[in-house]
């Protein structure tokens, strides 16, 4: 599913939204930053913990971007200290971007 946004499921709040997101998340800093799955738990730091650095952080954006159809602000990616934090901005960027349909 490459450079195609992920379709976000009907009836999602804001846990089912973190539910969604995470496996998606997880699996881009994996790649991104050359970790273990199993090493991204909640509270690791993607700095201090995993050395991630600035443009680590940058390239990981990007990959967010692409994958899920949202834009990244850098106030955002200043303020993201922790994996968990990331699933948290990335669930909330996308739960802002849901607009009804009209009809």
């Amino acid at each position: 599913m490459a450079g195609m946004p992920r379709p976000i499921p009907a009836g999602l709040g804001t846990w089912g939204m973190d539910e969604f997101v995470e496996p998606h998340v997880r699996r881009l800093v994996a790649e991104q930053l050359a970790v273990g799955v199993e090493e991204l738990v909640c509270d690791v730091s993607l700095r201090d913990d995993l050395a991630a650095d600035s443009l680590d952080l940058v390239a990981l954006a990007l990959a967010v971007e692409r994958e899920f159809a949202v834009v990244v602000p850098d106030r955002i990616l200043d303020e993201v200290r922790t994996f968990g934090d990331l699933v948290r901005a990335v669930g909330l960027l996308m739960w802002a971007g849901i607009v009804p349909a009209t009809g």
